[in-house]
Order: C-alpha cells, then sequence, then structure tokens
C-alpha cells in the first residue's frame, strides 16, 4: 500500500544550500500541487540567506538560533528574513533562542541596530502565527 503524499510540510534551511536545494527544486515541483511546504523554518540559521518568497504556498517563517551548543545569528540575517517576509504578508515567528541577539544588538551593538521590526508591541521577539494552514 503506498503511502500518501503530505499536504503540509516544513522546509529546514539553516544554511543558503539547504534553502536553495530545498526550496527551489521543491517548489518547482508542484506544478500538479500535489505537495506544497506550508512553511520554512531558518533554524537553525547558520548564514545570510537572502529569501524568495515570490510562489504561492508559504504561509509561516519561524527563524531560530542555534543552541546546544549556542551559536547566535547576525541579526542583520534576521532581519532580511523578516523584511522579505513581511513583503510577502508572510507571519514571522521568531523562536526565543533570538532572544540576545536582539537584545545585544539594540544594547551593545555598534552602531546600535534598530530592532523595532523584530519586536511586537510589547518588545518581545515576534511570535506571529498563521491564520490556518489549510488545504486550499
Amino acid at each position: 500500500m503506498p503511502y500518501p503524499i503530505p499536504r503540509f510540510a516544513a522546509l529546514d534551511c539553516p544554511t543558503l544550500v539547504s534553502y536553495f536545494h530545498g526550496y527551489g527544486p521543491l517548489v518547482a515541483r508542484l506544478g500538479d500541487d500535489v505537495y506544497q511546504p506550508s512553511y520554512i523554518s531558518f533554524e537553525p540559521l547558520l548564514e545570510r540567506i537572502v529569501p524568495y518568497f515570490g510562489k504561492p504556498g508559504i504561509k509561516w517563517v519561524i527563524i531560530g538560533g542555534q543552541t546546544k551548543p549556542i551559536v547566535y545569528p547576525n541579526i542583520e540575517w534576521v532581519q532580511e528574513i523578516v523584511e522579505a517576509a513581511d513583503k510577502a504578508g508572510i507571519p514571522v515567528f521568531l523562536k526565543n533562542s533570538l532572544r540576545t541577539t536582539i537584545h545585544w544588538a539594540q544594547c551593545y551593538a555598534e552602531p546600535v541596530v534598530d530592532v523595532r521590526g523584530l519586536l511586537n508591541e510589547v518588545a518581545q521577539p515576534r511570535q506571529e502565527m498563521p491564520k490556518a494552514l489549510t488545504v486550499e
């Protein structure tokens, strides 16, 4: 008995290579709309990735740092992904592992980094949820 093809999937992209080898070909194979990634997780974010969210179907972006051992991503890498998601109207969930990165950038970086786009109305990392991950 064949296994059913999943209708929803996460795509883990900690590096630029994994992003292009995973997201690009995966979306390109979706001409029949059988297998569609619903969200992309840039976790742990290990290098700069300039995402392209021009293809439909991505409903959520998750960004996080590496734990055990701790590796904090560059704040500019995080900001680029958040800005691209905002332009595409995709909700962003910043994992708690980024709290130190954001705090350091707004308090100790030279020059201090404007992190307002990464924070919610109570100055905590944005943790937005998608409206729904449903079959269309």
